[in-house]
């Protein structure tokens, strides 16, 4: 992706942390039936993180070459953003469905945005923050940037609501028999 100018962000609690050879993971999913494929996806996300391939995927796209942009959700955030930035990772996003900096949990301690942010040297992105009172209080923590919205799920209204989408004068007209 890098080489071709793009931008990727590697999930640290995907595949590519859990398993050695993540190629082998991905080539059962895709030669499996529908059915199965579920069945596989479903079982390889039971394999634990392994610490050790964060710090060699983070090594392997720096010698591509490529920015290593990583990402975790925030109930791993802290721990996975330090093992980032010790490998040399260059941005590390928090990621969840809905983002708030005043997220309240019974069962675990809410991540502190502006804890995370003092620890870290590399630019720190959160999102998906949905509303404007909400990226204002994730703003004051300190954090570098904002992902805004969410979708584009049946339910978004994400596009709707920020006047973002194709128009749909510019969609192809169906055609019978396609």
């Amino acid at each position: 992706m890098g080489r071709l100018g793009g931008l990727a962000v590697l999930n640290l609690e995907g595949i590519f942390a859990r398993y050695a050879n993540p190629a082998e993971v991905l080539e059962r999913i895709v030669s499996a039936s529908q059915d199965e494929a579920t069945r596989i996806i479903q079982s390889i996300y039971g394999e634990p993180i392994k610490e050790h391939l964060i710090h060699e995927r983070i090594q392997e796209i720096k010698k591509g070459g490529s920015t290593v942009v990583v990402s975790s959700i925030p109930q791993r955030a802290e721990r996975f953003a330090q093992i980032a930035q010790e490998a040399g990772a260059d941005v590390f996003v928090v990621q969840s469905t809905v983002t708030t900096a005043r997220h309240i949990a019974s069962e675990y301690t809410p991540l502190d945005f502006r804890k995370l942010k003092s620890h870290l040297a590399i630019p720190l992105i959160v999102g998906n923050c949905v509303t404007y009172e909400a990226c204002l209080e994730l703003m004051a923590t300190g954090v570098d940037a904002l992902l805004i919205g969410v979708g584009p799920g049946a339910a978004c209204t994400s596009r709707e609501v920020l006047g973002v989408g194709v128009p749909t004068t510019s969609r192809p007209a169906a055609t019978s028999g396609s």
